[in-house]
């Protein structure tokens, strides 16, 4: 057999074949050995060139995915942005679009509290011209009411016109009442309440004289017109001796005209004035000109007396602030025109 034969042969050689057979052994073996090695290093290579290629496989995929996932963030921001812008537009848009809803709502608030408080003046004033209306009416009834009461009392008036004019006549004819008739025209039995000469005024007559006379011979000239000097007793007297006065200067410009005494005197205690009536002189009747009374004395007055009687001056011009204030007070033995007042005439 092969066996037995092989061993055999390396019992008959001994050790020597024995080393020669292991050392040809390992020289057949060594390329062998070369061959396997480089096979593994060859798969070892291989399997890193695979490892590398997989990795850079999967780099690239992944720089890809990077690059596709990058692409697609882009687009979405930019879809984003664009949705933001549109959303912004729509916002204000709709801020707008409120904000001039809000400015309609006050504006028809305003016109709705406008046209509310109009139709309140209109009916507050409606209320007025019915109760106006109300008034009127009842006015023109209680016209109507007099006026037929007068119609009625018409006749019986025409009928006392005689009988008044009888009475005058006889009246008149009284020889107690001789000086009647120089107020009076004897045909047409019209009467004068005051003297030729004379101007009525608040049912009283006044005259202011031509002549100039000391205070005291002006009062008693007064008195034999069954009158006395002029009283001031409110604004009107006032303003009607101040402008008889200045009519007065006017009409006579060639007469020599310094001012009019009145009724006016402090004789008894300086600056403590009485009229002739008795009465004091009144706190809101006071028209003393500017820097009067002064109670100066004149160089002429021996007895030093001082102004204690009161007459009015004509002022420049009638109707200029402060033209009313023309009192002054003059030493009462000067001469100076005067104005006299009486009743006037009434008949019953």
């Amino acid at each position: 057999m092969r066996s037995g034969t092989y061993r055999t042969s390396v019992t008959e050689h001994g050790p020597e074949n024995k080393s020669a057979t292991i050392v040809e052994l390992k020289r057949i073996l060594k390329p062998i050995w070369h061959l396997v090695l480089i096979g593994i290093l060859s798969g070892i290579l291989a399997m890193v060139v695979l490892i590398i290629i997989s990795e850079w496989n999967t780099k690239q995929n992944m720089r890809m995915s990077i690059e596709q996932v990058k692409e697609e963030m882009k687009s979405n921001t930019e879809k984003l942005l664009e949705e933001k812008s549109r959303i912004s537009e729509q916002l204000n848009l709709t801020n707008t679009n409120f904000s001039i809803l809000v400015a309609e709502y006050e504006r028809l608030l305003l016109e709705h509290l406008c046209n509310y408080t109009q139709l309140e003046k209109k009916v507050v004033s409606l209320h007025g011209v019915l109760s106006n209306a109300l008034k009127s009416k009842e006015k023109v009834e209680r016209e109507v009411n007099q006026l037929t009461s007068q119609l009625k009392s018409t006749q019986k008036n025409d009928q006392l016109t005689e009988l008044e004019n009888k009475k005058q006549r006889s009246f008149l004819s009284s020889t107690h009442l001789d000086y009647i008739w120089d107020l009076c025209d004897r045909t047409t039995l019209q009467c004068s309440r005051c003297l030729p000469g004379w101007t009525e005024h608040a049912s009283r007559c006044f005259l202011l004289s031509n002549v100039e006379k000391t205070w005291e011979d002006a009062r008693v000239d007064c008195l034999n017109y069954k009158g006395d000097l002029a009283v001031v007793l409110n604004a009107a007297d006032q303003a009607f001796l101040t402008n008889l006065t200045f009519q007065f200067k006017k009409a006579n410009p060639g007469m020599t005209f310094h001012s009019a005494w009145i009724g006016l005197q402090d004789m008894v205690k300086e600056g403590v004035h009485f009229w002739v009536n008795g009465e004091r002189i009144k706190w809101d009747v006071i028209y003393w000109r500017p820097g009067e009374p002064n109670n100066a004395k004149a160089d002429w007055d021996t007895e030093q007396a001082g102004e204690d009687c009161v007459s009015i001056l004509p002022p420049d011009e009638v109707g200029p602030k402060g033209w009313l204030d023309s009192w002054d007070d003059i030493t009462c033995l000067g001469k100076c025109h005067y104005i006299c007042e009486t009743d006037a005439l009434i008949l019953t």
